[in-house]
């Protein structure tokens, strides 16, 4: 059962991504604050807390910055629709977060790299 996990949320999102219209999320400014706060000011405040706390390991802390500034998840559409909320703007923000992660996890993640030492 858990193997069918990241398959089945990846169809999900799939099935709304062929009949979504992205506009709703790309003309919403929430939807570009949400994303930098996601991908940006979430990712940021973790490493200086790390960096602060000094982790006893390095990978744990990489791998917890790396966490941090991943995309929105694809279950956020799936709740989005089982709770008859607006899938549009989730799919956008799944889309849009993820497309945006392109561009801010490498420089987060290396940064990362560089203060713990790996």
């Amino acid at each position: 059962m858990a193997d069918m996990n990241t398959p089945l949320a990846m169809t999900v999102i799939g099935w709304y991504l062929g009949a979504a219209s992205f506009r709703p999320a790309l003309t919403c400014g929430g939807a570009y604050l949400s994303a930098l706060l996601r991908l940006c000011a979430i990712p940021c405040a973790v490493l200086g807390i790390l960096w602060l706390c000094r982790p006893p390991e390095p990978a744990m802390a990489v791998a917890t910055v790396v966490a941090a500034s991943a995309p929105v998840a694809a279950l956020t559409t799936m709740f989005a629709a089982r709770y008859e909320r607006d899938v549009a703007v989730s799919v956008g923000l799944v889309s849009l977060t993820t497309l945006l992660s392109i561009l801010t996890m490498p420089p987060l993640v290396g940064c990362a790299l560089w203060l713990f030492g790996r």
